[in-house]
């Protein structure tokens, strides 16, 4: 707001500035006429930038709104983790990783990751769950079903 107000100010100086150096001149009338459009330029300026103020509140309160309480987190870190347990399972026991659940907190900012269940068919539990204790211990564990 000051900005504004200083902009009219110098504004409003130059342009009497400019009249009283033309004065009785020929070119005055015209050099009165550049400066009330420069004034009316300077002054009509803050309502032609309030339209972009507009369109960057409501793309700010859009991206608060996806990411209250870090859902777009816990949607990133929930579909990285189900691919690495995937391919992880896939590779060295051929079993599929059906879903993943995770307890997921934020603190500070960040995520911290829980305990994590993979779930897996029936068939391929007992050797899952031994696969994923050995390598991760009792974190990550093993269950039937698709979560």
């Amino acid at each position: 707001m000051r900005a504004f107000f200083l902009s009219v100010l110098l504004a409003s100086l130059a342009g009497a500035l400019s009249v009283s150096l033309a004065g009785g001149s020929a070119y005055e009338k015209y050099i009165k006429y550049i400066v009330s459009l420069l004034l009316i330029l300077v002054l009509i300026a803050p309502f032609a930038s309030l339209k972009t103020i507009d369109y960057e509140f409501e793309a700010q309160e859009t991206l608060s709104e996806a990411a209250d309480g870090g859902a777009v987190y816990e949607q990133q870190i929930h579909e990285e983790l189900l691919r690495y347990f995937d391919a992880l399972l896939q590779n060295d026991l051929g079993i599929n990783a059906r879903d993943v659940r995770i307890d997921i907190g934020i603190q500070d900012g960040e995520a911290v990751v829980g305990d994590i269940t993979v779930y897996v068919d029936e068939a391929d539990l007992t050797e899952a769950g031994a696969y994923l204790f050995a390598k991760f211990g009792s974190g990550v564990t093993a269950s039937a079903g698709g979560g």
